[in-house]
């Protein structure tokens, strides 16, 4: 078994796996690579699986290409346990009951995909601080701008735009925020998914944009109400807890209205004909 560190928004974890899946990590995640010395521990197999890279190669291992009505094996059925609390992770098995007090994780992953969701999903657990937000976070000249939707709503055209005017792209995909002792709340890149590179950088957050494709470029503020709905929404750890697991989600609401209390936000309809960086400014 191999180890390297892997540190995001500030956060850092062991993880302990495979030449393979470590040769892996290290080229994917190469810009959070840290000294491996935290006390957080992911150990990771793959042992019994046939661990790829390549999603497609993924499907075609496990299922049954060719015929719809083919049953799933039964092992992607199962769900992840944590404390009792329940997460659907569609490719990740947890090997055991995991308590959130200690500070280890034994994983079973079967592509980079599970791989990352897998990591991602640990930090989320971990540490109670940040919180996960569906988005894509850009910045410029030290400020930072979210844009957060549901699927194909626009975050990676947002991202591409903003990006050819001289924004720097954190992640196209997801983004971690955590409050400061100044209520001041920072955005950190992340390397957990996106079709672009993702940076390790972290800016305080400007302005966050909730947004849906329309004819024509509009923009309202959000009332107090609207930002946690739009936030719970676009949540990531929210989109994996049942929701009869009631102390976390206790848990994970207040730091919802904690660390978007501070933020300004804004519901804005974008037309894919019309300039994003003028009404981001407005």
């Amino acid at each position: 078994m191999l180890k390297i560190g892997l540190c995001v928004a500030n956060k850092s974890v062991v993880i302990c796996s495979s030449k393979d899946i470590i040769e892996v990590l290290k080229l994917e995640m190469k810009d959070f690579l840290c000294e491996p010395n935290s006390s957080y521990i992911i150990n990771i197999d793959s042992s019994n699986s046939v661990f790829s890279k390549n999603l497609s190669d993924f499907k075609t291992t496990f299922f049954d290409t060719t015929n719809n009505n083919a049953e799933q094996p039964s092992l992607f059925k199962k769900q992840c346990s944590l404390d009792a609390k329940v997460y659907d992770i569609s490719s990740v098995l947890f090997k055991q009951t995991i308590s959130k007090s200690e500070s280890f994780i034994d994983l079973l992953v079967f592509n980079f995909v599970s791989l990352r969701n897998a990591i991602r999903l640990c930090f989320m657990i971990w540490f109670d601080d940040l919180l996960a937000i569906h988005c894509s976070g850009l910045s410029k000249n030290n400020e930072g701008f979210l844009f957060a939707g549901p699927t194909a709503a626009g975050k990676s055209t947002c991202a591409k735009r903003l990006n050819e005017a001289g924004f720097d792209i954190l992640n196209d995909e997801f983004i971690f925020l955590e409050k400061q002792s100044n209520n001041s709340v920072i955005m950190y890149g992340t390397p957990f998914g996106g079709d672009f590179s993702s940076s390790n950088k972290s800016v305080i957050l400007k302005k966050a944009f909730f947004i849906s494709k329309s004819l024509s470029n509009k923009i309202k503020s959000l009332s107090e109400s609207e930002i946690f709905t739009e936030t719970f929404k676009n949540n990531f750890l929210m989109m994996q807890i049942k929701m009869k697991e009631q102390p976390l989600l206790s848990k994970k609401i207040f730091n919802i209205s904690k660390i978007m209390s501070n933020v300004n936000c804004y519901d804005l309809s974008l037309s894919l004909d019309e300039d994003i960086e003028d009404i981001i400014y407005e």
